[in-house]
């Protein structure tokens, strides 16, 4: 009996936590404030790639010039 009891408590609490995960999963997806910081990494992300392919373009230039 105490190890069927033991099963379905694990059982239970296997449940309990999908649940918490899962409503934890949908307030981030929908806080305004996540959403916010992910729009500012991603403009930040886009303007260091954008950097990075000036001045590569710089430096092929100088080196063609020399």
């Amino acid at each position: 009996m105490e190890r069927e009891n033991k099963r379905e408590s694990d059982k239970m609490m296997k449940v309990e936590r999908k649940r918490l995960i899962k409503m934890s999963e949908v307030a981030y997806k929908r806080d305004p404030r996540v959403k916010k910081y992910k729009e500012e990494e991603e403009m930040e992300r886009r303007e260091r790639s954008r950097r990075s392919r000036i001045g590569k373009t710089r430096r092929e230039r100088k080196s063609k010039i020399k």
